[in-house]
């Protein structure tokens, strides 16, 4: 996962699309323990990314 670069943030919609792309990335973490489907935790974590 790449490293999150925050620019100078100023508007409503730039600190909006940090939220999204943070999340975003965090539901990505999860993908491939999900779909090898032996842990029902990372379904878990993945869908709460997903918020």
């Amino acid at each position: 996962m790449n490293k999150l670069v925050l620019p100078q943030t100023k508007t409503i919609g730039e600190w909006s699309y940090l939220g999204i792309q943070k999340h975003f990335q965090k539901m990505l973490s999860h993908e491939a323990a999900v779909l090898q489907d032996r842990d029902p935790e990372q379904l878990h974590q993945m869908r709460i990314g997903m918020r």
